[in-house]
């Protein structure tokens, strides 16, 4: 079963399962936007408040996606008895990543105001760390909030999927990326619209990604017979 299929399952089932979908989305857009207003009090509270705040929310609507995509109902009551560990299981992947962008930063701040060189080193390694991080965790925050895996696993785990099939996993970070720059511009009545569908995408590309990564295992296995 191909991405295209997984999100024509999800779509069948939209309609049953739409109060869920909308209290996500609800939730989500509302942190979004409080978040986006802070860019003037500081531009380091957006990262934060995104990583700790918005994604774990996020990935409550990845989690229902993901259940969608397995043909099983996902009621309000669940998503809401599923939120705190949720929570907890998306921060085992957005501190590492809120810690990192602070240090790059931070650094690509000094760089600027005070012209040291080593500085600029300093941040061009940290946004190195960074990227890998940042598409590592396409995969480690949808396997963390359904594996229920320690840390250690997670990121082992996500690293060898993401690098076993890297092209969905580029195409998942991208079409994030993308949708986050634009909703940074969106009132909050469209902004309503936006979350279910990231997520449903996110999660058929989370399903997608270990397939390709068993189907490339087994070939090589049948390889060497």
């Amino acid at each position: 079963m191909n991405e295209t299929d997984l999100v024509a399952r999800a779509a069948r089932l939209w309609w049953p399962n739409l109060p869920t979908l909308l209290v996500g989305s609800v939730l989500v857009a509302a942190a979004w936007s409080l978040i986006r207003s802070l860019t003037a009090v500081s531009p380091w509270l957006p990262v934060v408040g995104i990583g700790l705040v918005v994604l774990p929310l996020l990935a409550g609507l990845l989690d229902t996606c993901a259940t969608l995509l397995g043909d099983e109902h996902a009621g309000v009551q669940r998503w809401l008895r599923r939120l705190p560990a949720t929570v907890w299981r998306t921060w085992r992947v957005t501190v590492p990543v809120v810690v990192v962008a602070l240090l790059a930063s931070v650094a690509g701040s000094t760089w600027q105001h005070a012209g040291q060189l080593w500085m600029l080193g300093c941040w061009a390694v940290c946004s190195a760390v960074l990227a890998g991080l940042a598409l590592v965790a396409v995969i480690a925050l949808p396997y963390s909030v359904q594996s229920g895996a320690d840390a250690r696993e997670v990121w082992l785990v996500s690293a060898y999927l993401a690098t076993r099939a890297p092209l969905p996993v580029l195409g998942i970070a991208a079409a994030c990326g993308l949708t986050a720059w634009a909703s940074g511009h969106l009132s909050f009545a469209v902004l309503l619209l936006v979350p279910a569908p990231v997520a449903l995408v996110w999660a058929a590309g989370a399903i997608e990604v270990p397939r390709r990564g068993r189907t490339r295992l087994a070939s090589r296995a049948d390889a060497t017979v």
